[in-house]
């Protein structure tokens, strides 16, 4: 059986766009999950590399952007594939060898 996790949004991919709205989310008082199917957030623009100290303008502008959603509360799941949506707002994903459910009261696809 597959772990639930409740949440008021879900963003779904963790690029420039997704953080930007899972903050602006976060800040207006709902409960922010952020999912995305890759190791780190950051998306292609943002991308983040294994190096931390990289000192590239959109690495270290995803670097703040991720920092400044997780410090708002923000729970960011990488690693996670979203493989099912059903209605009312019910997410599943998969990630890690295992599968979690994501119950919202809305959606963001980014």
């Amino acid at each position: 059986m597959s772990e639930t996790i409740a949440a008021d949004i879900a963003v779904v991919g963790a690029g420039p766009a997704g953080l930007a709205a899972a903050l602006a989310a976060r800040r207006g008082g709902a409960s922010v999950l952020l999912l995305d199917c890759f190791a780190r957030a950051g998306g292609q623009y943002f991308m983040q590399p294994a190096v931390a100290d990289n000192p590239l303008r959109q690495v270290v502008m995803g670097r703040q952007a991720i920092t400044a959603a997780l410090q708002s509360g923000v729970k960011i799941l990488t690693g996670y594939e979203v493989v099912a949506a059903y209605p009312g707002f019910r997410l599943f994903a998969v990630g890690g060898g295992s599968g979690i459910a994501v119950q919202v009261r809305a959606v963001i696809a980014a």
